[in-house]
């Protein structure tokens, strides 16, 4: 079994296994997350083909989501976890079992639409490069998926230190791979940060997460041009201030991209 191989499995293992914290569902009448009306209005104006492709799909809130908005949209939902993907009821909605950077997807399609939300901070390898390594190459795969005029959206957290703006980012990289690498499961109390949602201890756990910037470069090394960006504050809530100060957060925000195919790719 190759390297790429064991990791696809690996992570569908942790996906399949922590189904309750990663289930997210739209039902039409609940409350939009921020970015989401972004997203919404700017594919209402710049849908010149009506396909969408939601990598890191889930339950399929957003592709749900986009089904109700937009009734003639073809909605590819791609998920690691096939039993997040067997939540989706709406059988309109293709479901597709795949990861990044292996999207386990013909290399002739194309989309127009391309969703990532809170993802690329999963695609982790052994070091903090090693895992910007893995980000690009799954960028750089996104990119030969998405037709040339079209857009790339993204969500994903943005965590900002004092002083040195990553390194509350480090430090937790490298805590959760050595608890993964010694088998120690994490204490809900420790990763918890939402009231609404049940906390509940992880076990294999790894995440990278980026600063705002960090993901701009990101973006602009594997041939995009940012064409909207914006960040969303955490609520005030007591959980998420505890959150912050556990983290050492400066800023602990949602960041959300729109980008396209640069016209000159980066030497």
């Amino acid at each position: 079994m190759s390297k790429k191989k064991l990791e696809l499995v690996e992570s569908t293992s942790f996906f399949d296994e922590n189904v309750a914290t990663y289930s997210w569902t739209y039902v039409p009448g609940n409350k939009l997350f921020p970015w989401e009306p972004e997203f919404i209005e700017f594919m209402r104006n710049n849908s010149r083909h009506k396909t969408l492709l939601d990598v890191g799909a889930g339950s399929g809130r957003f592709a749900m989501l986009i089904r109700q908005k937009f009734s003639d949209f073809q909605i590819t939902a791609l998920d690691p976890s096939t039993t997040l993907l067997e939540k989706i009821e709406d059988e309109s909605i293709r479901k597709v079992v795949g990861k990044l950077p292996d999207l386990n997807l013909s290399p002739e399609e194309s989309f127009y639409f391309i969703h990532v939300s809170m993802v690329l901070h999963h695609l982790v390898g052994k070091t903090i490069n090693e895992s910007k390594n893995i980000v690009k190459e799954s960028l750089r795969g996104l990119r030969e998926h998405l037709e040339d005029a079209g857009s790339l959206m993204i969500v994903d957290e943005a965590w900002e230190t004092y002083m040195i703006p990553t390194t509350s980012r480090t430090l937790t990289f490298f805590l959760l791979s050595l608890a993964d690498r010694f088998n120690i499961t994490m204490p809900g109390a420790l990763t918890a940060r939402d009231a609404n949602r049940p906390s509940r201890d992880l076990k294999g756990l790894v995440a990278c997460f980026y600063t705002l910037s960090e993901l701009e470069n990101l973006l602009k090394d594997c041939g995009f041009e940012i064409v909207q960006s914006n960040t969303y504050s955490y609520p005030p809530s007591e959980i998420c201030k505890r959150f912050k100060r556990r983290m050492l957060l400066k800023r602990w925000r949602i960041m959300w991209l729109i980008a396209r195919k640069a016209t000159l790719l980066p030497l």
